[in-house]
């Protein structure tokens, strides 16, 4: 498909074969092919100035750093991918790049850093009424919680999102 959509000339769909890839190459856990191929998406979409299509090459990228133990790296995509989607205006995708970096900062052992962005996604989840964004805000931050020692809060969270998706 890659090279069909290369000899027609059209960027778009081959950084959509190439996300698809990377999308593929994490299931299989394998960080750095998935960070290639996100890399190389990320060019074809720079080129076409598709900002959405940046923001998801960036979140891919993140997600194949984190699978590599690149924590700070993938924060970093992570956040270069927010900044894609205020851009292009795609409040629901703000709230997947700023889940994240919520886990990137986990899986660094910076729980409190990590609240912080699950503070955030779940800011923009509840004032665009985003429920499923607000559940998985609620979830990062009851795991970023339990992390941090604080069992208190995090059952004070998990009870706000039973109650509210009961």
């Amino acid at each position: 498909a890659q090279a069909l959509f290369k000899e027609a000339g059209d960027k778009k769909m081959q950084a959509a074969v190439l996300l698809s890839a990377s999308t593929v190459q994490l299931v299989r856990e394998e960080g750095g092919e998935a960070l290639m191929a996100a890399s190389d998406a990320l060019a074809l979409y720079q080129e076409t100035g598709d900002k959405l299509g940046e923001g998801r090459a960036h979140l891919a990228a993140g997600a194949a750093q984190i699978v590599d133990d690149q924590y700070d790296t993938g924060a970093e995509s992570a956040k270069a991918a927010l900044d894609c989607f205020k851009e292009a205006g795609n409040r629901k995708m703000e709230i997947a790049a700023l889940d994240l970096a919520a886990h990137a900062m986990l899986m660094k052992e910076k729980p409190q850093m990590a609240f912080e962005f699950g503070t955030q996604a779940l800011s923009v989840a509840r004032e665009i009424a985003y429920a499923r964004g607000e559940a998985m805000a609620l979830t990062t931050m009851v795991h970023t919680c339990l992390a941090r020692g604080d069992a208190k809060k995090a059952l004070l969270l998990a009870e706000q999102g039973l109650a509210k998706f009961r």
